[in-house]
Parts: structure tokens; sequence; C-alpha cells
């Protein structure tokens, strides 16, 4: 801006000096000019000062608003998970039976307190697997049994009543074969004693009744099967019961006893003259059988 001016004033003072009519006075020449010809250059020299530079706001993204954090409560603990119940085969070793056996007495000395020959008689025994590798199990076992038979109106009347009763203890062994799971198979040899109570009433009011005991050695051999319930299924969520399992068992064989001397004679004081009894004869008690038996094994 300052060289326009100049330069403008120069140009002026050139026109006013060439007008005429105007007597100017002759200005030496660039006697004044040469510092205006100086001034120039400085003033070309120096640049127009640039607008001011203006910064442009940046807009702002203002904050986004954050979600204050929720309390979460802690889960609960969780429980171990309950072991899986156990399976595959089991190792039963208690068996306990309920037995009924049926044994036929065929020889005729039983007709004496009997009119049939099938004698029913039912026991109780208790065996523990001593052993078992599978499917082979040896079964130790103890029993007890009991019956009574009795008989009337023998020999026309002679007799109006008999009857013999027995006691049975005995031990015994079983060989047991586990065939399926639902099913064995077993081999069983037992031995014991007969206790024997009998007595004769004849018909005569004044003899009263006859009484004699015997023992009776015995042994069985049999065989049979028996039908139970698989493994487990009487078991519980933590594996109880597993092994308790419950079946029907048949077996049959044969029973080989002693027969016992009977001589009934009445009980008590005889009087001053001594009496002897004539021996009524040897009661056979051998015969074949069939047990059939309730059992449970755990």
């Amino acid at each position: 801006m300052s060289a326009f001016i100049l330069t403008m004033a120069a140009v002026a003072t050139q026109i006013a000096a060439t007008s005429p009519g105007t007597a100017t006075p002759t200005t030496p020449p660039a006697a004044t000019a040469a510092p205006a010809a100086t001034a120039a250059p400085a003033a070309a020299a120096t640049p127009a000062p640039a607008p001011a530079a203006t910064t442009t706001p940046v807009a702002t993204t203002a904050p986004i608003a954050t979600t204050a954090p929720v309390a979460v409560a802690p889960a609960p603990p969780v429980a171990d998970a309950a072991p899986p119940p156990p399976s595959g085969p089991v190792e039963s070793r208690f068996d306990v039976r309920l037995d009924l056996d049926t044994v036929w007495y065929t020889k005729q000395s039983f007709d004496f307190f009997a009119s049939h020959d099938a004698s029913v008689v039912p026991g109780i025994s208790v065996g523990y697997a001593v052993f078992h590798a599978a499917p082979i199990s040896l079964v130790p076992e103890l029993g007890f049994s009991a019956n009574s038979e009795d008989a009337s109106g023998l020999f026309g009347g002679a007799l109006s009543h008999t009857s013999i009763a027995s006691k049975n203890v005995y031990a015994g062994l079983s060989a047991r074969w586990d065939l399926l799971s639902i099913l064995d198979v077993a081999a069983r040899i037992s031995g014991g004693a007969s206790f024997v109570h009998a007595e004769v009433e004849p018909n005569i009011s004044s003899a009263g009744t006859l009484k004699d005991d015997g023992t009776s050695p015995f042994m069985t051999l049999g065989g049979g099967f028996t039908v139970h319930t698989p493994a487990g299924t009487f078991q519980n969520r933590t594996g109880g019961f597993r092994s308790v399992l419950t079946g029907l068992a048949v077996e049959g064989g044969y029973v080989l006893a002693g027969s016992v001397d009977l001589t009934p004679s009445p009980s008590g004081d005889q009087g001053r003259i001594k009496t002897t009894y004539q021996s009524i004869g040897h009661l056979d008690r051998s015969g074949p059988y069939i047990k059939t038996s309730l059992t449970v094994r755990f």
C-alpha cells in the first residue's frame, strides 16, 4: 500500500510539471526522485501482511454415555455331581432260603404213620459264598427243617392214632454256576441228622400213649436251578442294595437216611411188674425229593 501511494505521488508530480500555464520552477531531475526510486524497491521487498490465519474450530464429539456396571450376584457353587451308579456283575455272598421239601417215602413202614407217601417238610437255610470266581461260587450252608405226619384207625381200629415228628439239622455245600444274568444252576450235597419222635395210641383207655424217640443220620445229593432278578433291580441312586437278588429255586435229588428202630412204650411209672414192649419195626426214611425255595441273596 505504501508503494502504491508513493507511485501515485510521483505520477502527480510529473503531471503538474508538464501541465501548461503553470509556472513551476524546474526541479532538478531526480534530486528527490532518487529516494523515491529507492523507496519503491524497499516497499516492494516488504511483503504485504498476510491475513491472519484463522483456525477452524474442530467439532468435538460429545463423550459417549456409558452404562453404570450392574452388580451381578455370584453364582452359587455347583455341587459335585453324584458318581454314576455301578454296573456289571455283582457278588452276592449271603444266600437265605425258605425251603419246602417234598420227600416220597415209598416203603411200607411209613404207612404206619401216614396214609400217603409224600411228606412235606418246610425249612430254612443260610449260606455264604466263601469262594467266588465268576461264574463259579462255592456256598457252604446250614439248615433246619421239621415236619410231622399222623394216621388213625389202623388195624381195624386197634390203634386209634399214630404220629411221627422229626426235626432235621444239616450242613451242606453248593457249587453254583451263573449261566445267565437271571439264571444259575447248582449241585448240592448235604448231611445231617433227624431227631424222630413217634407216638402210638392203642384203642384201650388203660394203655395210654406209647412213645419212642430215635435218631436217623442222612445225606442228600441233588441239583437244580434258580431263576432270579437281574443285578441292580433293587439298586438305589447311591448304588446301595445292588447285590440284592430274589428268586425261585427248584432242586431235585435223593435222601439217603438211616432207618429208625422204634419200640413205643408208656412213659412214667409202669408199676411193680416190668413190662417189655415189642418193636414195631424199622422206619425207613430214604426216598427221592423235590425242594422248592424262595431265595434272597445279598
